[in-house]
């Protein structure tokens, strides 16, 4: 009798278990078919970006930014651009503007730059934040 239970139980779970799984395969399907948005920025939009960062942090930030006289500035510009998807599309992105001894691959210094971007207008500066090392 107990044995009857028991397989009733685990077939019950079993077919449950079942159930969900192909609920969230019909869920993972229809998100794979939302279009997706991409930005691809231009090597010359890049540049922009990092002009804008250093005349950011020489006009804004000159007294909050610790290096050292002989470091050399380098930048990260990481490969994902969000967009909203409101009928107003922003964008934004990251880069990582980092200081380290000239020969060395050691970073000394890395501030964290969120840049934003209105439809017909130019990268802005959003925020700066120190990472800790």
């Amino acid at each position: 009798m107990a044995a009857k239970i028991w397989a009733r139980l685990t077939s019950f779970f079993k077919q449950e278990t079942v159930e969900k799984m192909e609920e969230a395969e019909t869920t993972e399907i229809t998100q794979a078919q939302l279009p997706a948005q991409t930005y691809i920025l231009t090597l010359l939009e890049q540049m922009q970006m990092m002009n804008i960062v250093d005349r950011y942090l020489e006009e804004f930030e000159k007294g909050t930014v610790a290096i050292e006289p002989g470091w050399e500035k380098g930048y990260s510009l990481h490969n994902e651009v969000v967009m909203t998807n409101e009928a107003q599309q922003i964008y934004r992105s990251n880069l990582e503007v980092f200081y380290q001894e000239p020969g060395s691959l050691e970073k000394k210094a890395v501030y964290q730059v969120s840049l934003v971007k209105y439809p017909e207008d130019t990268w802005r500066v959003l925020q700066v934040k120190e990472q800790q090392l």
